[in-house]
């Protein structure tokens, strides 16, 4: 008699296997034509051997056997007689009997989601509490992470016990933000805190299961950045502005800097003596190791960024070149780019002049350099870019990202090369203006 052939398959689901009939193809890799049953297995600290469970028809319900046989191995003296013997398939297929719920939130001793979170945003403050790639959290993830966990996280679910919180609390709460016509990205945001909660609070015996999961989140709105600006529509842009709300504008367009790197510039960075601009220069919140670059100031943005440093009483060091209006805030202390949005905007439309954002001005950058004429491999590093397709439209090649590299002297000549584009720009620009206005 042959050995009969092992009908068990593995799945995407850690420890759970498909059970084939007999004859079915899947067993030799083909597709199946059988209605497969599911077993799952954990492992059994107190007879330190794995133990299965009976066979279910959905690899769902091996989750919640998963789940639920996990939890009750958590209860000191968890009797035996709660799991099923391995390859054992009772007649009823009924999930083993598991102790009330109430027995286990003892495990989390009934702590609040108001006090986990304090525990949580400390460990992260200390570094002891990791992010998903075992790294210490940014800034600014903690500033958002800590801003959603005592704001609308603890309004609305803070008096909760952290074990007590379902998937339909978090459901409801998604559905009413969304009735409020918060963005998609904010409700990812405060979503996404709530999941780092929990991935912090399991591990430590705080929470038992994470209630953030297969729920549905609004589609981020995110708007096409088509929105480019001419050197001297720029420079009209600028006017109107306070110093202190042009120069955010200034490096975006001038210098390619993103807002993270805007609103932590120090003016240590700021080497007058080369001319040169150190952008993304600290771990904490450069946005890849690509991001860590120097930037040749043009002459426009030198002007701006020397009558603001004299304008704040030539700081140095670690003092920032965009401070915040008010210390403290949501923002960490940091530049409020929602509020600079609203001052600008109500000077440009006294104007009459079409707003702009900072990421658009790193588009506007993008494009003046492209039309300076300056190659794609120094426009990727002076954006910022890890890779050429990033710059180019996904249009980048192993050639330059992997094998090409940049020569000394190349950023300074790419520098002069984009000031006298600059210059050239304006001086067209005026000239058209003004024979345009003679006519």
């Amino acid at each position: 008699m042959g050995k009969r052939r092992n009908t068990d398959k593995r799945t995407r689901w850690p420890c759970i296997v498909a059970r084939h009939r007999v004859g079915c193809p899947a067993i030799d890799g083909k597709r199946c034509r059988c209605q497969p049953g599911y077993m799952a297995r954990v492992w059994d600290p107190t007879r330190r051997r794995p133990v299965s469970s009976p066979t279910y028809s959905t690899p769902g319900e091996c989750l919640n056997w998963q789940q639920d046989t996990r939890a009750a191995f958590r209860l000191a003296g968890a009797p035996p007689t709660l799991l099923s013997p391995p390859d054992s398939t009772p007649s009823s297929g009924a999930p083993p009997q598991l102790p009330p719920p109430t027995d286990l939130s003892r495990l989390a001793a009934r702590l609040t989601v108001r006090e986990v979170s304090d525990r949580f945003i400390v460990a992260i403050r200390e570094g002891t509490a990791l992010n998903k790639k075992g790294k210490r959290y940014k800034e600014s993830s903690i500033c958002t992470i800590e801003n959603a966990l005592r704001g609308r996280i603890a309004d609305e679910l803070g008096a909760l016990p952290v074990d007590d919180v379902r998937r339909g609390h978090i459901q409801t709460f998604i559905d009413e933000m969304v009735a409020e016509k918060l963005s998609g990205g904010r409700v990812r945001n405060i979503v996404n805190a709530l999941r780092s909660l929990y991935s912090y609070a399991i591990p430590r015996e705080l929470a038992l299961t994470s209630p953030v999961t297969s729920i549905l989140l609004p589609a981020i709105d995110e708007k096409p950045r088509d929105r480019i600006a001419t050197p001297l529509e720029l420079q009209e842009l600028l006017g109107p502005l306070e110093p202190a709300d042009a120069m955010p504008f200034a490096l975006a367009a001038y210098a390619t800097a993103r807002s993270q790197e805007i609103l932590n510039l120090p003016w240590e960075a700021v080497d007058w003596e080369s001319g040169m601009l150190r952008l993304a220069d600290e771990e904490e919140y450069e946005k890849s190791e690509a991001a860590k670059r120097r930037f040749p100031m043009p002459s426009q943005l030198k002007r701006l960024l020397l009558a603001e440093w004299k304008r704040q009483g030539q700081p140095s060091g670690r003092m920032l070149v965009c401070p915040a209006r008010k210390p403290g805030g949501r923002n960490c202390g940091l530049l409020s780019t929602s509020a600079l949005y609203t001052r600008a905007d109500n000077a440009w439309e006294i104007k009459k002049l079409q707003q702009i954002r900072l990421q658009e001005c790193r588009h506007t950058a993008s494009s003046w350099m492209r039309a300076a004429g300056i190659d794609l491999k120094i426009r990727s590093v002076l954006m910022g870019h890890a890779s050429t397709a990033s710059t180019d439209g996904g249009r980048g090649s192993i050639t330059d990202d992997r094998y090409t590299h940049l020569l000394p002297g190349e950023i300074e000549r790419a520098g002069k090369q984009f000031e006298a584009y600059l210059a050239a720009q304006l001086k067209q620009e005026k000239s058209k203006r003004k024979t345009h206005a003679d006519t």
